[in-house]
């Protein structure tokens, strides 16, 4: 699939999953790199319906401790986002059903921002109004 130019964003080939999981548990999703000379990384959350909006940033500027920085509502310890060697993860502690929606990790290039792997994280065991629930989870 190809995703559109949100957020100034090339489109790519990119691969998209679903991870399931149930309110409470904490999650990590990862992302991983081509290329040692990408010095910043991010983490975005896009809700259904609304456009992407960013969980936070790797800054590596060549030094050997990358700095890491949480955006706006993600700036507390629920959310953590760790660079090791070509991987990007973030982690999610103790999942509210706010934390449902797709996450999207990405890259900085001079041609501006290459969005990769799209996870949608959905909950196990939740009855939404808009579906009925078939068998037992």
């Amino acid at each position: 699939s190809k995703f559109a130019g949100t957020l100034g964003a090339e489109a790519l080939q990119s691969s998209f999953a679903v991870t399931y999981a149930k309110i409470g548990d904490n999650i990590t999703l990862n992302c991983s790199f081509p290329e040692d000379k990408i010095e910043k990384f991010f983490w975005y959350k896009q809700e259904f319906g609304q456009i992407p909006r960013a969980i936070g940033l790797v800054n590596k500027f060549r030094s050997l401790s990358p700095s890491t920085i949480l955006l706006n509502e993600f700036n507390n310890s629920r959310f953590r986002i760790i660079k090791t060697g070509h991987s990007l993860n973030l982690t999610i502690i103790q999942t509210t059903l706010s934390d449902e929606a797709t996450y999207f990790c990405g890259f900085a290039r001079t041609h501006g921002i290459e969005l990769r792997n799209g996870t949608f994280l959905k909950f196990q065991g939740i009855i939404r109004s808009e579906e009925r629930r078939v068998g037992k989870e």
